[in-house]
């Protein structure tokens, strides 16, 4: 819904999320996403979709990771 409302393909999305069934949200919508492994191992929330797997978000922040990814930013 997020994205729609800001005009965004699905497929220039990244989601950040730390569960299993939000990992799989994603996917179905296709959607990349970052694991967040603070509850989780990042094999827990391994997917073909999965482009990272963090500790915190923060460790993103001074990166040109989203760039490198070629997402939508809003």
């Amino acid at each position: 819904e997020a994205a729609r409302r800001i005009g965004a393909a699905p497929e220039h999305c990244i989601v950040f999320e730390d569960a299993p069934f939000g990992i799989e949200a994603a996917r179905r919508a296709g959607m990349r996403a970052v694991a967040i492994c603070s509850t989780h191992s990042a094999d827990e929330l391994a997917g073909p979709h999965v482009v990272a797997a963090v500790r915190d978000y923060t460790e993103l922040m001074n990166t040109d990771f989203l760039e490198s990814i070629h997402v939508a930013t809003a």
